[in-house]
């Protein structure tokens, strides 16, 4: 989910939080059934530093609106978690 990344990208430009060193990993279900195809997702994003509330919530609204996001057919189970260090 490399389009949440890049949205939230522009979106930390924005705000001055500094993106680099994040690091996300993406987790794949397949359905057992054919026609095989993907039934759930989960993409973590690691973040390298701290942030406030309010910048922490326009990051993930931001991961969470991106068009690939509403691109994929509503049967695909999407759960993004965001880890925050001391948070």
């Amino acid at each position: 989910m490399t389009c949440m990344a890049t949205i939230m990208g522009i979106q930390a430009r924005t705000i001055g939080y500094d993106l680099a060193g994040l690091k996300m990993e993406v987790h794949k279900d397949m359905t057992a059934a054919p026609p095989r195809r993907i039934a759930r997702l989960e993409v973590i994003f690691n973040f390298p530093h701290t942030a406030d509330e309010t910048t922490r919530m326009r990051l993930q609204r931001a991961a969470e609106t991106c068009p690939v996001h509403y691109s994929l057919n509503p049967d695909v189970s999407i759960r993004t978690i965001f880890k925050w260090p001391n948070a």
